[in-house]
């Protein structure tokens, strides 16, 4: 008989009060405040600025060359689980699925939930939908859910995020592990098994371990090879080397697997949009572990600029949500990750923004002064173009992902276009911070092109 938890919202009301308007004020001042003190020293020292913000930029260069030129090592932390001993001691594991007006998704995501290869009885999806999502919810009530799935109805009350979804169904899970899964989403069938022998033979201090996410419809247009490059580059490469460095690791926003009893004290951030990649650098804040799990899930990659404008603007917000909130307590993140560290924790969440914002005022004050740092400006760009193009090659050509070379060549635009979202970006930070941008999902005409052989 199918499980609905309708449990009072007292559960969460607690966490909502006063703390959004004092949230949002917070963020609006450092903001506006900063922009001001930027804007002041420009004005003075124009030719000084432009020769920092040109040292910045190259900066993110030479970091991302340094981090991808460290050699990865397999670390042997014990010898592997024979199977009998691994399907022996399963235990139940959580799956949380919030969704949020996908009606035309009900079918797809449970058909691919039940190709997971998991002992049924010893699974408990949670389906976490909201209060006034009633498509969604009457979309479920026309399946024959088997026992095993549930769902929950999570209150209308506080920020409309996934974050608080996401809180609000923990207090329904019953298992050991839990794992995040999409609307979209199509984690490979052994993903789970995968997930408990990497927890086995890790060390206790791990307590997540992230799945590697790539894109089913790539091949789609333009704009899905320009996702595909840049998820190969993420998942492939960077991530991976920021976890076995220990630097700060956001998590991607699916298919990371969590100690249940580890993930109930902290809790998501329920004001942050990107909550996934905020709990990451705070699961290492509070001296735990993140891994790097090899298994792959398929997601859907927008499929045209509108909504990717809508969805990238979200991200880069969230990013600058973390930055402020973690940067607030300087001491931590050094004695933690270190000054290296604290130099890519900047380095990914706020200086693509930074970067991306003042780049067309530079270029601006350098007419103003008679072009006379083309050579530098000029520089910088060559520079920035080239080690992308490198990294986009050898990260695509790696997986031998059959991509014609000419987009490639396009992806270092790709990465500079994004100054569209990110001035949204920043607008909706000021003035709309807790605003969730809904990513619509099942536009893509290759729903049913997906072989796992090629990732």
């Amino acid at each position: 008989m199918l499980r609905f938890y309708t449990t009072s919202q007292k559960i969460v009301l607690s966490k909502f009060s006063q703390n959004d308007m004092n949230y949002s004020k917070w963020i609006r001042v450092r903001i506006i405040g900063s922009i001001l003190v930027l804007l002041f020293f420009g004005t003075l020292f124009d030719e000084l600025c432009i020769k920092v913000v040109i040292f910045i930029f190259n900066l993110s260069v030479i970091v991302k060359i340094a981090l991808l030129s460290i050699e990865l090592k397999d670390i042997n932390y014990s010898s592997k689980i024979s199977t009998s001993s691994l399907y022996k001691n399963l235990p139940i594991y959580s799956i949380l699925i919030p969704l949020l007006r996908e009606a035309n998704m009900v079918n797809i995501i449970f058909a691919h939930i039940e190709k997971l290869n998991y002992p049924k009885y010893k699974l408990d999806i949670l389906v976490i939908l909201e209060e006034d999502d009633y498509e969604t919810q009457e979309a479920f009530q026309l399946i024959d859910l088997p026992k095993y799935w549930s769902i929950v109805i999570a209150p209308s009350r506080g920020p409309k995020t996934k974050a608080k979804a996401l809180n609000y169904g923990l207090n329904f899970v019953q298992g050991k592990y839990v794992v995040i899964y999409d609307a979209e989403d199509r984690p490979h069938p052994n993903q789970l098994i995968d997930a408990f022998q990497k927890f086995c033979i890790l060390p206790k201090e791990y307590v997540c371990v992230q799945s590697t996410l790539l894109y089913f419809n790539y091949s789609e247009n333009l704009l899905t090879f320009m996702f595909e490059i840049e998820y190969e580059i993420l998942f492939q490469n960077v991530l991976p080397r920021l976890i076995y460095l220990n630097y700060p690791s956001p998590l991607g926003g699916t298919s990371n697997h969590f100690k249940v009893e580890i993930i109930k004290h902290l809790k998501w951030d329920i004001f942050n949009v990107t909550e996934d990649a905020e709990i990451g650098i705070r699961i290492q804040l509070c001296g735990y572990k993140i891994a790097k799990l090899n298994s792959v899930t398929l997601e859907e990659a927008t499929v045209n600029i509108l909504d990717w404008i809508k969805q990238r603007s979200r991200w880069i917000k969230g990013y600058m949500q973390t930055y402020i909130q973690h940067s607030s307590d300087i001491k931590t993140l050094c004695k933690i990750f270190g000054i290296d560290g604290m130099l890519i924790f900047f380095n990914i969440f706020l200086l693509p923004a930074l970067n991306l914002c003042i780049s067309p005022a530079i270029i601006a004050m350098n007419y103003i002064h008679s072009c006379q740092y083309n050579f530098l400006l000029l520089l910088s760009f060559s520079l920035y173009y080239c080690i992308t193009l490198i990294i986009a090659y050898k990260a695509v050509y790696s997986k031998k992902i059959n991509m014609r070379f000419c987009y490639i060549l396009l992806y270092p635009l790709y990465t500079m276009i994004q100054i569209i979202p990110c001035f949204i970006a920043i607008w909706e930070l000021i003035y709309k911070p807790h605003y969730w941008s809904k990513t619509p999902h099942g536009k893509s005409k290759l729903q049913k092109n997906m072989n796992f052989n090629n990732f």
